[in-house]
């Protein structure tokens, strides 16, 4: 009995440890829980950098700029200028063309290129005539034609003028089509790229020389006034051919128009502009042979010069046939041009020009 007695007062004792105190109650602890975060990680966005192109050099016809060099000589070529043997082919990529009468009331155009591999076919050529054999010569331009009459190749000859006589290489070829419908006449013509490799097969100077000067200077910062020239119609000599040109904004320059038709080059059949338009008066005389026509381009003259549909009286001077045409106003300050394609028109003294808006 004793011992039971003991035993239930350990079991009390042992119960009554383990318990609760009065009063106190045990909350469980809870961690509370949050919303996940998202972490959002903004991209990293370099500027942009936009890198002009470089010019590596620059057109000295056009005042372009380039992305390659080019020390190329210049090349000159005839064309003619019937009206069944147009479009001209190769013409929009000419820097500068020329324009005036070789016989009768006829012109004739002489293209000029910088780079004429870009061009592709060119023509239809036609043979050299004489106010070119001087011009060309002041380019220090090679002189490409269809031959030439006796006197004007000995021009040629006399002057040292670089020629290259499409009669007498493969490199030059009748074009089919032309012969058919045009006439063999007006069917000559000539790849740009064999151009030049027909110059490269003669032996001649392919670079253009150091110290070269063509007489044009750009400056697009000089401001341009004059008269309102949006459309110019101009006479070779009184009574002869005509030629219109048009000014348009969204062209960029003045749309030639002769025979009463656009000048296109007919490779692309896209319109030619002309940033820049030279009217030169000059003395006018026909040669011996009773036919061909010279134009004195040695000396000094009047003449327009019209840009962005505006047009000023200029003077022009030439020291001799190796130097360029010097360009001025008529007070003598230096003529500045307009970037771009130029057009160039040699008339006889008081051949009408007119002008207007």
């Amino acid at each position: 009995m004793k011992k039971y007695m003991m035993l239930m007062l350990a079991l009390c004792l042992l119960l009554g440890g383990c318990g609760k105190e009065s009063g106190q109650t045990t909350v469980p602890t809870e961690q509370p829980t949050l919303p996940p975060t998202e972490t959002t990680v903004q991209p990293t966005t370099m500027p942009t950098q936009v890198t002009e192109p470089t010019a590596i050099d620059v057109n000295p016809l056009t005042g372009e700029e380039l992305d390659e060099k080019n020390d190329s000589r210049l090349y000159a070529i005839m064309l003619n200028n019937h009206s069944i043997c147009l479009p001209h082919l190769g013409v929009g990529a000419a820097d500068v063309i020329y324009e005036t009468c070789v016989e009768g009331g006829m012109t004739r155009f002489m293209a000029i290129f910088s780079d004429p591999a870009k061009a592709g076919p060119i023509g239809a050529v036609r043979s050299a005539r004489p106010p070119y054999v001087d011009i060309v010569k002041g380019y220090d331009a090679i002189y490409a034609s269809a031959s030439g009459a006796p006197n004007v190749l000995d021009m040629i000859w006399e002057n040292g003028v670089d020629y290259l006589n499409g009669l007498t290489t493969s490199y030059f070829y009748r074009d089919d089509w032309r012969i058919e419908n045009m006439g063999y006449e007006h069917s000559l013509l000539v790849n740009g790229e064999d151009l030049v490799n027909f110059a490269k097969d003669e032996g001649m100077r392919l670079t253009r020389k150091e110290d070269a000067n063509y007489g044009f200077t750009f400056d697009e910062s000089v401001p341009f006034g004059g008269e309102p020239a949006g459309q110019i119609t101009l006479e070779f000599q009184s009574g002869g051919k005509e030629t219109e040109l048009f000014y348009e904004k969204e062209l960029g320059g003045y749309k030639l128009v002769q025979y009463d038709m656009d000048y296109v080059d007919g490779n692309t059949d896209k319109l030619v502009p002309f940033r820049n338009v030279l009217i030169l008066n000059a003395n006018r005389w026909i040669l011996s042979n009773g036919v061909h026509v010279q134009m004195d381009t040695v000396g000094e003259g009047t003449g327009y010069y019209a840009r962005d549909g505006k047009l000023i009286p200029i003077k022009w001077s030439r020291a001799d046939v190796d130097s360029p045409f010097v360009y001025t106003t008529e007070d003598g300050k230096p003529l500045s041009f307009g970037v771009g394609k130029t057009y160039v028109a040699i008339i006889q003294d008081g051949a009408p020009v007119e002008y207007h808006d």
